[in-house]
């Protein structure tokens, strides 16, 4: 069986950013000096409010290290709405929910130049980022944007086609 993909909105190039970032004036900044990560699962805006939402799974080694986090985003006016450890010890997992301002938020300006948010995880305070884009301007904007919040330790783009995107998913993206 043959499939044609048709494509309707002229779309002929799509590249993938991969980007390594460390932001210097968010709850990351200051938590780099103990083994963490957290791999957001789903996003959402409530723009009514000014505010980004995410769900995420936070993996971290110590009790004491928790609450640092735990700390440092309350610290940076994120509100925790919800947590819950998964697993009983350490290293512990727990599932949060976040909420907190687009002022500074990465995905929010990302959406709003137009990139399509693919993957996002922190480990050790390190961001990494895949954003789908379809077309470079917006690209070198976000880029040239979030400099003045942080650091960019790597921004490679990887050209794909619609037809890649069939048969992948998030997690395939970041290996792409």
């Amino acid at each position: 069986m043959t499939v044609k993909v048709i494509n309707y909105f002229g779309v002929r190039n799509l590249t993938l950013l991969d980007l390594v970032y460390v932001h210097e004036v968010d709850w990351t900044a200051n938590i780099t000096d103990f083994d963490w990560s957290y791999r957001v699962t789903q996003t959402g805006f409530d723009y009514s409010k000014g505010e980004v939402i995410e769900i995420a799974t936070l993996r971290i080694g110590r009790k004491d290290n928790l609450r640092h986090v735990l700390n440092s985003l309350r610290r940076h006016n994120i509100d925790i709405i919800y947590s819950m450890s998964i697993n009983p010890g350490y290293p512990k997992y727990v599932k949060v929910i976040v909420k907190g301002s687009i002022d500074l938020s990465t995905r929010f300006l990302a959406q709003e130049l137009g990139l399509l948010e693919i993957y996002a995880y922190y480990i050790n305070g390190v961001e990494h980022w895949g954003f789908l884009a379809f077309d470079r301007e917006s690209i070198d904007q976000f880029l040239k944007q979030i400099a003045n919040y942080g650091k960019v330790i790597n921004a490679s783009l990887k050209a794909l086609r619609v037809e890649d995107l069939i048969t992948a998913n998030a997690r395939d993206l970041m290996f792409f």
